[in-house]
């Protein structure tokens, strides 16, 4: 990942200790990553400390004004990946790729042993999230711009389904809605698991 700068490194911080306070980074591991990827490169056409802000930032709109995608806001993706809780090794299967900013947290999450896949049916977004993944030097995520076939090839890569994961196999799935939609419930059991989790926004 690219040195950050000296100015997006004490947002960052700001950052991280505003979500410290509220209580949604329980885990030392997701704090570092908050920290360590800079938001910024992954909407680059808001201000910089637009970007360190606790809001989500729409990123794409339909002609009639409508947003369809957006960078969701801190808060809801540290609760997210805290729920998911993501370990080095794992692998991530994230269906909706938004700005690439997710699968980047994930990525320093998992670490150099595991893998972050991110699958999206619109092709702006999936190159949008492959450029800014590029310039913030994020290694270990691979992008892919495809439909439900593209989905159920991956799943049998992956070893597993929505549904759960063939015996033996550690993944993780992550889901992004670009509607609404509640907390899903999460399974849990001993490892090898299965977590299944929605962050409410893309």
């Amino acid at each position: 990942m690219t040195t950050p700068e000296p100015g997006d490194a004490v947002l960052r911080g700001a950052l991280v200790e505003a979500l410290r306070l509220k209580g949604c980074l329980r885990s030392p591991a997701l704090a570092e990553a908050f920290g360590a990827v800079p938001r910024h490169l992954f909407i680059p056409h808001v201000a910089v400390e637009e970007a360190y802000r606790d809001r989500h930032i729409v990123t794409k709109r339909l002609p009639d004004g409508e947003a369809i995608s957006s960078c969701s806001q801190p808060y809801i993706m540290a609760v997210m990946l805290d729920q998911l809780d993501v370990r080095p090794g794992h692998r991530v299967l994230e269906i909706g790729a938004g700005t690439g900013y997710n699968a980047a947290l994930l990525a320093h999450l998992v670490g150099a042993a595991g893998r972050v896949t991110t699958i999206d049916i619109d092709a702006d977004t999936a190159a949008a999230a492959r450029a800014h993944l590029d310039s913030a030097g994020v290694i270990g995520v691979r992008v892919i711009c495809g439909d439900q076939v593209a989905l159920g090839e991956l799943q049998a890569e992956a070893g597993g389904s929505l549904e759960g994961p063939r015996p033996g196999a550690t993944h993780l799935l992550l889901t992004e809605h670009r509607t609404p939609a509640q907390d899903c419930p999460r399974r849990r059991g001993e490892e090898p698991r299965w977590h299944l989790t929605s962050p409410w926004s893309c």
